[in-house]
């Protein structure tokens, strides 16, 4: 029997994730007293998964100590809320 495997790339593809990103962003960053991120920021910030995202959010990115600590925090919440606000994009239904 032959089987096939297909994998879809959904978020950002077929499916607008950003304001959910944005809050997840947002709460972590909160949580350690960090400046938080406009939804422009953000979406500029999105690409290549969501240790980069993180990266480019916190200031210093990986080498600010609370580093790893805000990127749990971030994966945690959005673990929670990815599905809040996610929705297709218009036309993909």
């Amino acid at each position: 029997m032959k089987k096939t495997t297909v994998v879809f790339d959904l978020d950002g593809t077929l499916l607008d994730t950003l304001q959910d990103l944005a809050n997840a962003v947002n709460y972590a960053l909160e949580q350690q007293g960090m400046p938080k991120r406009t939804l422009e920021e953000v979406r500029q910030f999105v690409g290549n998964g969501v240790r980069l995202l993180m990266i480019r959010a916190v200031p210093d990115g990986e080498r600010n100590p609370l580093f790893e600590e805000t990127f749990a925090l971030f994966k945690e919440y959005y673990g929670k809320h990815c599905n809040d606000n996610t929705k297709p994009y218009a036309g993909v239904v």
